[in-house]
């Protein structure tokens, strides 16, 4: 299994939570996945966190519902891509 960019094929945000869309390889094809984290600073440091509470939880819920229509959006092309041409 391995991502073909390199890097997430999308990014949504909202504040300080982020969530990716990411796109892998695999023997059976292509599938998508997600990721999310809190960014926060700890003194004069930026970290991350999977942690999430009151608003957040909200906010990292509305990113992942966007997340899943994108990865939908995505499958949906891929399958159409793969499909033969209609002959006419």
């Amino acid at each position: 299994m391995s991502n073909t960019t390199g890097g997430p094929i999308a990014t949504l945000k909202d504040h300080y939570i982020k969530a990716a869309i990411w796109k892998n390889d695999s023997d059976k094809g292509a599938f998508y996945s997600a990721t999310i984290e809190r960014t926060y600073k700890d003194g004069d440091d930026y970290k991350t966190s999977h942690s999430f509470s009151g608003r957040d939880v909200l906010a990292a819920g509305q990113l992942l519902l966007k997340a899943y229509e994108q990865i939908l959006e995505h499958e949906q092309a891929d399958y159409a891509a793969s499909q033969p041409s209609p002959d006419r």
